[in-house]
């Protein structure tokens, strides 16, 4: 009694001859299937390598396309020759190239010598189970598929549709029930040889021929009929995405392929060299399989799964673009964000970062280029200033910011009045925390000089406007928010910038020994009469909803409560 390999290979022909290798110095029995699209001076030349050692033969060439049938018709060339050519093969293992053993080789021979005529094929029935990761089920096998979704997506796509309008079921050949699995099996030889004689097997064969990905149907569904004894299983370990791409295996999973239930796993990197020369190697022997490396590598992958599905908060990814999934909108760290304290303070930053020693930003969302720390070109992560790069995808570069600098306390100031969806973002992301100045825009509206009155007003209308929504949504919003009002930063300088870095180094005993210096906010009174004679009352409301009053103190007004 001896194992039957059937190989199929497109690819990596030197580490295909390893295996081959490997399976014949154990008494394997190995037939070769290349790919129709190999050259054929590729396919003469490993062909020369091996040919020259026993018990290997090479089949008739099929051209071979992912998602169609011609992939089962290779597998079906191959089942009959090795069938014909090997008469003491009990089992036919279906591998290809990119296999490797993570058992030695005689652990697999004695088992299949004790099941005998058993059957190791994954076989679920159709549309009873979630094994299909996406895509098309049940319209595998309803539907006609004549053209390549690789090659002629356009017209697959339009078949389907077009098909779907029309009504059309086809109805599978009598006798037969829908089944997938994975296409990595191992048939007995009384079971592969009675579907290769199935009296049905040109109208079989027809229909297949019109399937959806055929290789993981065929065999599954064949095996319910002809099949005496069946374990719903493959001896070869592999595992798909939710794209249905093939897990890849590198050399950090070598501690752990062992222990996984079966004799193989697929898909080995090509450049796994540690992995091809240890579980090839003629002395190859392992331990007891223990569940528990099993499950700590079904957790490892599962946390990968999760990274590549579903990425890590405040992290861009380009596989995932343009879609945003699940906590793709959140920040990645806590930071800060100070919003008009600098229209009272113009240096503020260079002074807090003096006091605390946080390298704080300036205006990073500016109008004319994103103002880092040291007027810098660029900042960690290969951020630049650039204003028209910044703003093409405003959220998306504040995620990419707080990214880079995450690990490290974040303070920016910010505030632009354009930017109305990065403000939706500080406001509604719990890892913000927002430092407030109601009617900080009086500032800029009494250092624009405009003479108009009706410009003035409508210029202070649309301030009022952009200063009560953004509030509304600050308090609406999951930020941590602090508020102060234009009042106490003009008159109680120390009392807001003493709450400023209290939040910032809340263990910090040491108050600052001077303050910033004010901006120069002559002629505000001036400005307030001047609003209010034009119908506009500015009601700065304080906390205790204090209503200020302007009053003259020196050569400056001061703004205090009644």
């Amino acid at each position: 009694m001896s194992v039957g390999i059937s190989l199929l290979l497109h690819q990596n022909f030197d580490r295909a001859e390893q295996l081959v290798r490997a399976l014949l110095r154990e008494g394997c029995k190995v037939a070769i299937h290349i790919d129709g699209k190999i050259a054929e001076d590729e396919f003469r030349d490993f062909q020369q390598s091996v040919l020259e050692l026993p018990n290997v033969i090479f089949t008739r060439r099929v051209h071979c396309e992912w998602g169609t049938y011609s992939l089962v018709k290779a597998q079906l060339i191959v089942a009959r020759e090795i069938i014909a050519k090997f008469p003491d093969v009990s089992h036919v293992v279906q591998l290809s190239g990119s296999c490797l053993p993570t058992r030695p080789i005689s652990e697999l021979v004695a088992f299949l010598e004790d099941n005998r005529g058993t059957d190791f094929i994954e076989s679920i029935l159709a549309g009873q189970s979630n094994w299909i990761k996406g895509g098309l089920e049940a319209e595998r096998f309803t539907l006609y598929f004549p053209f390549s979704w690789r090659r002629q997506r356009k017209f697959f796509d339009y078949s389907v549709t077009l098909q779907r309008k029309l009504g059309i079921k086809r109805q599978m050949p009598v006798g037969l029930e829908a089944h997938v699995g994975s296409q990595w099996w191992a048939l007995s030889r009384e079971t592969l040889r009675a579907i290769l004689d199935d009296p049905e097997r040109k109208k079989n064969d027809k229909f297949f021929a019109k399937c959806w990905i055929p290789d993981e149907s065929y065999f599954q569904t064949l095996v319910r009929k002809h099949g005496k004894r069946i374990e719903s299983r493959s001896l070869t370990y592999s595992r798909f995405d939710l794209q249905g791409n093939p897990m890849l295996f590198y050399n950090d999973h070598l501690e752990y392929l062992e222990h996984l239930e079966g004799f193989f796993v697929r898909k080995v990197w090509q450049g796994a060299d540690e992995l091809y020369e240890t579980l090839l190697a003629p002395d190859f022997t392992v331990g007891l399989r223990d569940p528990e490396m099993r499950m700590a590598l079904a957790a490892q992958i599962e946390r990968q799964e999760g990274r590549r599905n579903y990425g890590r908060a405040g992290l861009n990814m380009q596989s995932r673009a343009p879609k945003t999934v699940n906590n793709q909108s959140d920040s990645a760290t806590k930071y800060t964000v100070l919003i008009g304290l600098d229209r009272g303070y113009p240096d503020v930053a260079d002074w807090l970062t003096g006091q605390t020693g946080i390298q704080v930003h300036n205006q990073v969302f500016a109008p004319g280029h994103a103002g880092f720390a040291n007027l810098a070109k660029f900042t960690k992560g290969n951020l630049t200033d650039h204003a028209k790069i910044r703003d093409y995808a405003p959220i998306d570069f504040l995620k990419n910011y707080l990214w880079n600098n995450r690990g490290s306390q974040i303070v920016f100031q910010f505030w632009s009045l354009k930017k109305a969806k990065v403000f939706s973002f500080i406001a509604n992301d719990p890892n913000a925390t927002v430092h407030y100045v109601r009617f900080a825009w009086v500032l800029d509206l009494l250092h624009e000089n405009i003479t108009n009155p009706s410009l003035l007003r409508e210029r202070a209308q649309s301030y009022v406007a952009i200063d009560e929504k953004r509030i509304a949504m600050l308090e609406s919003g999951c930020a941590d928010l602090h508020v102060y009002s234009l009042n106490d930063v003009l008159n109680q300088p120390s009392l807001v910038l003493n709450k400023l870095i209290e939040c910032l180094l809340p263990k910090s005993t040491s108050k600052p020994r001077e303050l910033p210096e004010v901006c120069d906010w002559k002629g505000l009174e001036n400005l307030a009469n001047l609003l209010k004679n034009n119908g506009m009352n500015l009601d700065f409301e304080l906390a205790a909803n204090e209503r200020p009053v302007w009053h003259e103190e020196g050569s400056a007004p001061v703004l205090i409560a009644e």
